[in-house]
């Protein structure tokens, strides 16, 4: 992965996670690999085990707010990033982010 090996990447730990499927970190490592080449509508599931498995996983659960940013699902992202204060609620950047959603949604109505 850190080599822009991105297809090579999602093989391997495709591979992980059929061997370990309880293995969180390697389901999140998928997901930032499918993030990276803008795959997001074969991670949705992915995230889903991710949380399944470890429901604090805070890099998926943005991670899945920036994806409903870039596909202009400007509610869901809210919602996301809402639920997320409820864990950090002192977390400027969260604070800073669910701002220019709210933002980009008046602009976009």
């Amino acid at each position: 992965m850190n080599n822009f090996q991105y297809k090579e990447s999602i093989v391997l730990f495709s591979k992980v996670v059929e061997k370990n499927p309880n293995f969180a970190e390697a389901w999140n490592k998928k997901v930032k690999v499918c993030y990276l080449i803008g795959d997001y509508n074969n991670f949705i599931n992915d995230i889903n085990h991710t949380l399944i498995l470890e429901l604090r996983h805070f890099e998926v659960v943005s991670r899945l707010g920036t994806i409903f940013l870039k596909l202009k699902k400007y509610d869901k992202a809210l919602i996301i990033y809402n639920e997320i204060t409820k864990v950090l609620p002192y977390d400027k950047k969260i604070k800073e982010k669910i701002k220019s959603i709210e933002i980009l949604k008046f602009e976009n109505i």
